[in-house]
């Protein structure tokens, strides 16, 4: 059964290895030639191929970045969510930061609803553990800025920020 993260985002890998070249986002990250066209690039996504074959067992992709436009919303490591920031609504919802991160498992609750329960405060208070794992994912993912920064982002579009802001959260004992 398959029952692993996949995103949009492993499209292209998962479709070049099936004609033939495993390998293409590597290629893209020295750079790859394609007819008269030079990339040089970093794809987000995971040649989900030998997934979806039966190959493997597990999918390759274990976490997945949640943005809203340019700020980053949530981040998802295997069965865990941690939201940072959320919206009360989807398109036209009040933006919402919650003074703590909130973590969601989401094997247990997979429509997120227990964040409306009553008791959603002493689940987070437990579950607060999960943020400086999130932090460390957040700032590999940052890195990748540096050398490859985003062809369309907003002008006010800081990934530094955005790393400071989990690492904020993760300092105040947030998250320990």
């Amino acid at each position: 059964m398959l029952n692993g993260i996949t995103s949009l985002e492993d499209i292209v890998p998962t479709v070049m290895a099936a004609v033939g070249v495993p390998d293409v986002k590597d290629q893209l990250l020295e750079g790859y030639q394609a007819g008269d066209k030079h990339f040089r690039v970093h794809l987000d996504g995971y040649n989900q191929l030998p997934y979806l074959t039966g190959e493997t067992q597990e999918a390759p992709r274990h976490e997945f970045f949640y943005y809203g436009e340019h700020e980053l919303f949530a981040i998802r490591y295997n069965n865990w969510k941690v939201h940072f920031q959320i919206k009360d609504d989807w398109f036209g919802g009040a933006l919402l930061r919650p003074t703590i991160p909130r973590p969601v498992n989401l094997r247990v609750d997979p429509f997120e609803q227990h964040m409306d329960a009553p008791a959603d405060p002493l689940y987070a208070g437990e579950k607060l553990w999960t943020v400086l794992p999130a932090a460390a994912i957040v700032q590999q993912h940052a890195a990748t800025f540096m050398d490859f920064p985003p062809r369309q982002a907003p002008p006010d579009f800081n990934p530094q920020a955005m790393v400071e802001a989990v690492l904020h959260a993760a300092a105040q004992r947030q998250g320990n």
